[in-house]
């Protein structure tokens, strides 16, 4: 309990640091076209992180299509995300490039920042998975269960 409350405040710790735009006014729609994320490989999470709070704070619809892996799932718990229908999802746990696992503590504290952006249900499974270079898939469909959005064109 006292590790995964150490991780959880180290994740928040890190998740903070980050420098996001203030979000649109009430009542104000935001301009642009919707920000497309097609074949996203992922990547450093803490940069990742900052991405996303970046992008949901912008206000603009978020469409995932293609595939997304890793990193790229935290996406999904932003109220402005949708998914296309026919997108792939590979997930694994917190390993380096080199495929070795990170440490127990900065790999926790890692998993849980993960966890913290994906929809509830989705952070609750992948926080189940065990340590290693092993890759997990899932359907559009799958993530939907998960408390994925659909884009409604």
């Amino acid at each position: 309990m006292k590790r995964t409350l150490t991780a959880l405040t180290t994740a928040l710790a890190l998740s903070a640091c980050a420098t996001v735009p203030d979000a649109p006014s009430r009542g104000t729609l935001p301009s642009g076209p919707p920000i497309v994320i097609h074949n996203d490989e992922g990547g450093d999470v803490i940069k990742y992180s900052q991405a996303v709070m970046a992008r949901e704070a912008s206000g603009r619809r978020v469409e995932i299509s293609g595939y997304c892996h890793s990193a790229c799932l935290m996406n999904l718990g932003s109220p402005n995300v949708c998914i296309r229908p026919g997108t792939i999802f590979r997930t694994h746990t917190t390993v380096r490039p080199d495929g070795t696992v990170v440490e127990q503590t900065a790999g926790a504290a890692h998993r849980t920042l993960i966890a913290f952006h994906m929809p509830p249900a989705l952070g609750e499974w992948y926080l189940t998975l065990r340590a290693g270079p092993t890759i997990y898939h899932a359907s559009t469909e799958r993530m939907v269960e998960y408390g994925a959005r659909i884009c409604d064109d």
